[in-house]
C-alpha cells in the first residue's frame, strides 16, 4: 500500500500545476464577446461610447450595445467582458444591479453610478475633483472626474492630477476596473489605449502594424510625382496604399492617360487602390418631431430621407468603383470622405466595401470593427499628416509616433501627398520603420470584398478575381448623361472641327480643280 501514497501525491500536484497553467492560459486567451451598457441623459449613444465600442472591438470579437433600460433578465450571461458607461447620474435599473452582481467575467466601469453595482462594494467614491492632466499629459481642458479609493489590493493603472494632488483614474483589483470619467479627449483615449490589455486581462502585442498610403491622387494629379513617390515604397519591397478620387470637378480620370498607366504599374508592384469619394446629402436638416402634426409623420419623412440619401450614396459609390475597374484599377476599400458620418452614411458605405480607411472622430489607434460601421474593418490613420508649410514637415508625424510607442500594438500608419515630392516621404518611412517591432501590414493577403450592382471584386491572400457585367457603349452613355455640359462642349467643338476640315477640302478641291484648269489652258494655248 505503501508505494501508492508517492503516486497519489505527485497525481494532486500534477493536477494543481495543471490547474494554475490552465487559469495562466486562460487569462491570456482572446476575449470573444463583449457587452456595453450605457446610461445617457436620453438613453441614446454618445460619442464617448461609440469610441469605447470601437476600442473594444479592436481586441474583441463580437460587441453588443445596450441602453441601461432596455437590458432583461439573462441578456448578460453570455458575456466574457462587460462595460458599464455612467454618462449621467440616475438610478441603475435593478435588472442591470443583479446581472452585474452574478457576472464573473472583466467588468469596466466609467465615470457615474459605479457605487451601485455589488462588485465596487468595497470602493469608497467620495466626489468629483478637477484634473488638469491624466497619465502625466496634460488636457486640451480641465474637466471633473470621480474621485475614488480603491480596495486594497488594487493597482492604479493612471493617475489624474488635481491642483494639489494625485488621483486615481484608472484603478484594478481582480476583473474589476474602475474608470474616473465617461467622456473622453484626445488624451484620455491615448490613455485607455495604452491600459486596454491590463485592464481586459489579455496577452499584449509584440508588434505594431503599420502601413502607409498616398492620398490626394486625383485626375490633376502629376503622374511623375506620383510615379517617383509610388517607385519609392515599391523599390523597399513596402505595401502601400494608393488613395484616388476618379473625378475632380468636371474631369475623369481617364483623360490624364499618362496617370493611369502609372497607377496601373504601380498596381503591379504592391500598390492597392483606395477609393475616395464625397457625398454630402444635399438634403436639409430634419424638421424637429414638434414640428410635425404626428409621430407617423415625422417617422415617415426621416424614412424617405434616409433612402434618398442612401440612394444618392450608392449612386456615387457605383459610379466611382465602375469608373476605376473600366480602367484596369480596382479598388479593395474606401476611404472615408469625411471626419463625422452619420449611421445611415456607414450603413450604405458597408453594402459596397468591407474595409473603410480613415480618420473618423470615434476611432482608436487601432484596426478596428465597430457596430457604427455596419461590418466593415476600419484602418485608422494615427500619424496625421505631413505639412510642408511648417519648418519642420514632419513636426505632427513626430508628436503622434512618440505617443503611439507607448499603446502596444498601436497601428503606425501615415498618409502622403505625392505633390510633396520623395524627399519628405524617405523621411516619413524613417521615422516609422525606428518604432521597435513595427511590421509592415500585408493587406493584400487579407480577404475584401467591394461590390456593386456591376461589379464585384473579390480579394484573397492567393487571388484578386474581377466580375463586370459593364459594356463600353453603356459606360460612354452614362458619361454622356452624367457630364451634359462637357457633351455639349464636345459636340461643339466636334461640329467645328467636322466644318474646319471640310473648309480645308474645299479649298484644297478649289486649289485642285484651279491647277487642272490652268493645266488644260496651257496646253490649248501650246
Amino acid at each position: 500500500m505503501t508505494y501508492k501514497q508517492p503516486l497519489i501525491v505527485w497525481m494532486i500536484v500534477f493536477l494543481l500545476a495543471s490547474s494554475f497553467a490552465g487559469t495562466s492560459v486562460k487569462a491570456e486567451e482572446d476575449k470573444e464577446t463583449a457587452a456595453i451598457i450605457y446610461m445617457t441623459n436620453d438613453g441614446d449613444m454618445q460619442n464617448d461610447v461609440y469610441f469605447l465600442d470601437a476600442l473594444l472591438s479592436a481586441v474583441v470579437k463580437e460587441v453588443d450595445l445596450y441602453a441601461a433600460s432596455e437590458v432583461q433578465p439573462g441578456d448578460l450571461r453570455k458575456y466574457e467582458v462587460i462595460l458599464f458607461v455612467g454618462a449621467e447620474e440616475g438610478r441603475v435599473p435593478e435588472i442591470v444591479q443583479e446581472e452585474i452582481a452574478g457576472f464573473s467575467g472583466e467588468l469596466l466601469a466609467f465615470g457615474h453610478n459605479a457605487e451601485q453595482l455589488s462588485p465596487f462594494a468595497e470602493w469608497k467614491f467620495i466626489g468629483e475633483e478637477i484634473i488638469r492632466t491624466v497619465g502625466g499629459e496634460p488636457l486640451e481642458q480641465a474637466k471633473l472626474a470621480t474621485q475614488v479609493i480603491s480596495p486594497a489590493g488594487s493597482i492604479v493603472l493612471a493617475e489624474g492630477l488635481s491642483l494639489d494632488k494625485q488621483l486615481p483614474y484608472i484603478s484594478k483589483k481582480g476583473s474589476v476596473t474602475y474608470v474616473a470619467t465617461s467622456f473622453f479627449g484626445p488624451i484620455e483615449t491615448l490613455v485607455l489605449s495604452r491600459s486596454l490589455f491590463t485592464m481586459l486581462d489579455m496577452k499584449t502585442p509584440g508588434t505594431h502594424p503599420a502601413f502607409i498610403g498616398l492620398e490626394g491622387i486625383s485626375p490633376i494629379s502629376d503622374a511623375v510625382l506620383v510615379l517617383e513617390t509610388g517607385m519609392y515604397l515599391a523599390d523597399r519591397e513596402i505595401p502601400f496604399f494608393m488613395v484616388v478620387s476618379p473625378f475632380y470637378a468636371d474631369t475623369d480620370i481617364s483623360s490624364n492617360k499618362e496617370l493611369v498607366h502609372v497607377l496601373q504599374e504601380l498596381q503591379k508592384n504592391g500598390g492597392t487602390v483606395v477609393v475616395e469619394t464625397s457625398f454630402t446629402g444635399g438634403l436639409p436638416p430634419l424638421k424637429e418631431q414638434t414640428f410635425y402634426s404626428s409621430d407617423a409623420e415625422y417617422e415617415s419623412d426621416r424614412n424617405e430621407r434616409q433612402d434618398t440619401e442612401t440612394a444618392g450614396i450608392h449612386a456615387e459609390l457605383s459610379r466611382s468603383i465602375e469608373a476605376l475597374t473600366d480602367l484596369g484599377l480596382y479598388p479593395i476599400a474606401a476611404k472615408e470622405p469625411k471626419v463625422q458620418m452619420s449611421s445611415t452614411e456607414y450603413q450604405a458605405l458597408s453594402s459596397s466595401f468591407t474595409s473603410l480607411f480613415g480618420e473618423s472622430v470615434h476611432t482608436p489607434a487601432f484596426i478596428s470593427k465597430p457596430n457604427l460601421l455596419a461590418g466593415m474593418a476600419h484602418y485608422p490613420n494615427t500619424l496625421g499628416h505631413v505639412d510642408s508649410a511648417l519648418p519642420d514637415p514632419l513636426q505632427e508625424v513626430r508628436t503622434s509616433l512618440s505617443r503611439l510607442r507607448t499603446i502596444p500594438g498601436s497601428v503606425i500608419s501615415g498618409m502622403y501627398d505625392p505633390s510633396e515630392g520623395a524627399e519628405n516621404l524617405t523621411k516619413l518611412v524613417q521615422l516609422m520603420e525606428s518604432v521597435p517591432n513595427m511590421e509592415w501590414l500585408q493587406y493584400k493577403q487579407t480577404e475584401q470584398t467591394v461590390q456593386t450592382e456591376r461589379v464585384t471584386i473579390f480579394q484573397t491572400a492567393d487571388d484578386l478575381v474581377v466580375q463586370s457585367t459593364m459594356t463600353k457603349t453603356r459606360l460612354l452613355y452614362e458619361r454622356v448623361i452624367g457630364n451634359p455640359f462637357n457633351t455639349f462642349l464636345w459636340i461643339i467643338a466636334g461640329v467645328v472641327i467636322g466644318f474646319l476640315i471640310a473648309f480645308l477640302l474645299y479649298v484644297v478641291s478649289l486649289r485642285f480643280k484651279l491647277k487642272k484648269r490652268l493645266f488644260k489652258e496651257r496646253e490649248h494655248i501650246g
